[in-house]
């Protein structure tokens, strides 16, 4: 997870239609294919393993807000393939251009993207598998816990944690905690959580080169007393 030369100059998009499309996760992710480099549509779509009319459709709505251009015609028998490409390398949205009333409605757009994109996939991978229910309990360390469980328990039947139930396997992983950290244990958790992020974004980008097989979707933000559930 590699970020832009410092010597790129950023392009300011003020546009509030062009602003939304690269907010919208599968658009920017086609956008993403032409930055830096020209593409044919058909290219784009082998690319990210995705239909090629729908690409397409995306193609045409960042040209038409300005977001690509044809840099180039390739000969061929019959109609001409298009090449395209974005014409900047690196891109600014201000908050002000997103077309959302406020803050706090923008980052719910994003996040709810993700989430919904999550719970889809969790749901799909659980529906085969067989995971029946949640368990709730205390901890050790004094804490509720909430954890999915692989068989319904019955009666008189004690329940031990399964190792493979606390994300030990490729199923999903959700973990959701309210901590109390120092400024410098925030700092130090935001840096690990970066640092893996970056590392697994490698590997990743290494053993596919295409659409991902895999999200990973991780927050960490500071919570006021009006955030409490």
């Amino acid at each position: 997870m590699t970020r832009p030369s410092s010597g790129s100059s950023p392009h300011r998009v003020d546009d509030p239609v062009a602003a939304r499309l690269l907010l919208d996760a599968t658009t920017r992710e086609v956008f993403g294919c032409f930055l830096d480099r020209d593409r044919s549509v058909r290219e784009a779509a082998d690319l990210l393993e995705r239909d090629l009319d729908a690409v397409l459709y995306r193609v045409k709505r960042l040209r038409a807000a300005g977001l690509l251009e044809v840099v180039a015609m390739q000969r061929r028998a019959g109609r001409p393939v298009r090449r395209y490409r974005a014409p900047h390398p690196l891109w600014f949205v201000p908050f002000e251009a997103l077309p959302y009333a406020d803050l706090e409605e923008t980052f719910a757009a994003m996040a709810r993207a993700q989430v919904d994109r999550a719970a889809h996939a969790s749901a799909r991978w659980l529906a085969r598998t067989p995971w029946a229910g949640y368990l709730i309990g205390r901890g050790e360390d004094g804490q509720v816990w909430l954890r999915g469980t692989r068989e319904a328990p019955t009666a008189g039947t004690s329940v031990e944690p399964d190792p493979a139930q606390l994300g030990h396997d490729d199923g999903p992983l959700d973990v959701a905690l309210d901590l109390r950290l120092t400024r410098a244990q925030t700092a130090a958790l935001n840096a690990e959580f970066w640092a893996l992020a970056a590392k697994y974004a490698e590997l990743g980008a290494v053993a596919s080169g295409s659409g991902g097989n895999r999200l990973l979707y991780v927050t960490s933000v500071p919570l006021e007393e009006e955030d409490r559930p």
